[in-house]
């Protein structure tokens, strides 16, 4: 039991006269709670409120509001209990997935960077997943960098043991 004047929330110090929620013994407005221990959607980056999406996804170790969990290729919905294969962390249909597995780009990380890209079968170039302006995503091709010049000496003695 709490005193009215005693019933406020441990993060705002604001009273509590609606939802709230209870965290090691204390009341927690709902908003102040989310605010400090909600989990962020990563195809959106806003809370994910679970009373106002309860079908929200979990993937790997990534959590999604159901209408962001989309294929990394074509934007399709994958919320709702459709088929899909996480490769490096991104969703694919089932159509996409067995299209990536036919073409057989490999999956790259640059050792130096940890950075993930993709080699195109066939022609050897280097791309990583982009986002269009569809929205659907498509390939962002690069070179590598030229390899940094070595310091020192011009030549190389060729007496030295």
């Amino acid at each position: 039991m709490w005193h009215s004047d005693c019933f406020v929330c441990a993060a705002c110090g604001k009273p509590i006269d609606g939802d709230f929620a209870m965290l090691h013994g204390k009341p927690l407005h709902t908003a102040c709670h989310l605010k400090d221990y909600g989990v962020l959607c990563a195809g959106c980056g806003r809370l994910i409120d679970g009373r106002a999406d309860p079908g929200f996804v979990v993937a790997g170790d990534k959590s999604y509001h159901s209408a962001c969990f989309k294929c990394a290729e074509c934007g399709v919905s994958l919320a709702a209990g459709a088929p899909y294969h996480l490769v490096a962390g991104a969703a694919y249909c089932k159509l996409h997935d067995r299209r990536r597995k036919i073409t057989r780009d490999k999956l790259k990380v640059n050792s130096t960077t940890g950075e993930e890209f993709y080699v195109e079968a066939g022609t050897g170039r280097k791309y990583r997943r982009a986002p269009t302006a569809d929205g659907r995503g498509g390939k962002e091709y690069f070179e590598d960098a030229a390899p940094p010049a070595l310091g020192g000496a011009s030549t190389w003695r060729q007496d030295a043991p």
